[in-house]
């Protein structure tokens, strides 16, 4: 899992195609907001989620991780704490893949919090469980853009 602010992206292994459709994406929304759905920067290669909610208690929400993507959240305005535990040290309840990309898993007692603050990214891989999209003092709306990149059959 890697946390940083969106002008140091280039510095994470991805493509200088991927990092510019992203960036791209961001400035552009930054202008005006799109509705909120799925945009397909590159194919299934790459594509957006466009979210605006309210932030919740950890309670209301699942822990997750994605096998056939990166999970590339970045915050356009607002800020939630993100949860974070290794996959392979929790209970899977439910595996959604391949179809879905989504396996959830009992949330932990324990786990790493960060903050996500308007203008950074959090950068997920398959090994990363994150519990998203939680409040910090009470309820507060978030525009996120969730960036889904698919990995090569020949990543680990």
């Amino acid at each position: 899992m890697i946390i940083d602010k969106i002008e140091h992206l280039q510095a994470y292994g991805l493509t200088e195609r991927q990092c510019g459709l992203i960036q791209d994406f961001i400035r552009e929304a930054g202008a005006k907001m799109p509705p909120e759905g799925r945009y397909e920067l590159d194919g299934d290669k790459l594509f957006v989620l466009v979210q605006c909610y309210e932030t919740r208690e950890k309670s209301a929400g699942k822990m997750e991780s994605h096998k056939a993507h990166l999970d590339l959240q970045y915050m356009m305005d607002g800020e939630e704490l993100v949860f974070l535990n290794f996959a392979d040290e929790l209970n899977v309840i439910e595996d959604q893949t391949p179809e879905g990309d989504f396996v959830f898993y009992r949330t932990p007692d324990e786990s790493v919090c960060a903050k996500l603050k308007t203008g950074m990214f959090m950068l997920m891989y398959p090994w990363d469980a994150h519990l998203p999209c939680c409040r910090i003092n009470g309820p507060s709306p978030v525009k996120k853009l969730v960036f889904k990149i698919r990995l090569d059959k020949t990543e680990k």
